[in-house]
């Protein structure tokens, strides 16, 4: 496994190679307004963690590829991901996103600043500007994905069976993802199982895990057995990351998250954390939850009482475990790909997501 420099290192270059490239490549789009043309870029301008390209440059190296890396469908992830940040946040009404105000919250500050509209529809038009912004970059991750064959030379029934693959399977997961997570917050504490939970993040976010990796392997020429094995590799640890995302909205810090603690709770969103917690509570217990869960009011301290209590009713520590068993998942997932660095950086990036701060 690489030493966790040489993956802060690994993962940086990516980084720059997608910014890079998307800054070359950009969405061909006439007299767009000012503030629309930088929600398309607010997100990507702060940087990303840029995993998910990583996860298909690597499988396109773990699984045999050769000659040029496929940046231009990294770079596609990386803003598909990103327009899936702008609308989840529309959804989920959240304020901040890496370090700053969210696209519809900088959009409905610009717009009473410049416009001079009053709070109602200052409120509308940024939650209509993050909705073309996300719109937007929908159709930019296309181009650069279609581009791949017309710039990179991979054939081209090849990347429209990625397409067809992005736009039909993994956008309807995500999507039924998106609503259940909705649904589930608005229906008693007791009726969403684990198994439903874990579902709802395996739409959300495993699934264009899964895709970055398979697409690497495709693009690379991989046996379906290879192609298959870092799909369900990627599909596990894209799992566990989201799993230990969870732990991290409530234990984390704000400053390095760069977006709020306690979100979940405020929001209400059903958790392994809560789920096993509300399991263990006694009433008394109950009703400490039941003040915070779902009330974007709570005070400050009746939130950290909460998150006293899910600690000491093991429910951090339950979402933990289930975050490692995800990630042995995906190692066991892993090791049936021929060995090579490119299988130890996904390695350490699946060992990484499971034990960063942020």
């Amino acid at each position: 496994m690489a030493p966790a420099e040489d993956l802060t290192g690994a993962l940086r270059a990516v980084a720059t190679q997608v910014a890079r490239h998307l800054d070359t490549h950009r969405l061909d789009i006439e007299q767009t307004p000012p503030d629309l043309r930088d929600a398309m870029w607010a997100y990507l301008q702060r940087g990303g963690k840029c995993l998910r390209a990583a996860m298909l440059l690597w499988s396109y190296g773990a699984a045999g590829g050769r000659g040029r890396a496929p940046i231009g469908a990294a770079a596609a992830v990386e803003v598909y991901h990103t327009w899936t940040l702008v609308h989840d946040d529309v959804i989920d009404r959240d304020a901040q996103r890496r370090g700053g105000p969210t696209v519809h919250e900088a959009a409905r500050q610009r717009a009473q600043r410049e416009l001079g509209l009053d709070a109602a529809d200052a409120r509308h038009y940024g939650l209509s500007t993050a909705i073309l912004a996300g719109d937007l970059q929908h159709a930019w991750a296309i181009a650069l994905l279609r581009d791949v064959a017309k710039r990179q030379g991979a054939p081209a029934d090849l990347v429209l069976d990625l397409i067809a693959d992005l736009e039909g399977t993994v956008l309807a997961r995500l999507a039924e993802g998106e609503l259940l997570d909705v649904r589930y917050s608005r229906m008693p504490l007791d009726a969403v199982s684990e198994n439903a939970i874990i579902d709802v993040l395996v739409r959300k976010t495993a699934y264009l895990y899964a895709f970055a990796a398979r697409a690497g392997a495709r693009l690379a020429g991989a046996p379906r057995a290879v192609v298959e094995r870092l799909s369900q590799f990627s599909m596990h640890a894209g799992t566990a990351f989201q799993l230990h995302d969870d732990v991290l909205g409530l234990l984390g810090s704000e400053e390095e998250l760069g977006k709020p603690v306690f979100a979940d709770l405020r929001e209400g969103k059903r958790t392994t954390i809560l789920h096993h917690a509300w399991r263990r509570a006694t009433p008394v217990e109950q009703r400490v939850l039941g003040k915070v869960i779902g009330n974007r009011r709570a005070s400050t301290g009746e939130l950290h009482q909460a998150v006293e209590l899910l600690v000491r009713l093991g429910a951090v520590e339950h979402t933990r475990r289930l975050a490692q068993r995800w990630l042995r998942r995906a190692q066991a997932a892993l090791e049936t790909v021929p060995p090579s660095p490119h299988r130890d950086r996904l390695a350490a990036l699946a060992q990484t997501m499971v034990s960063r701060s942020h």
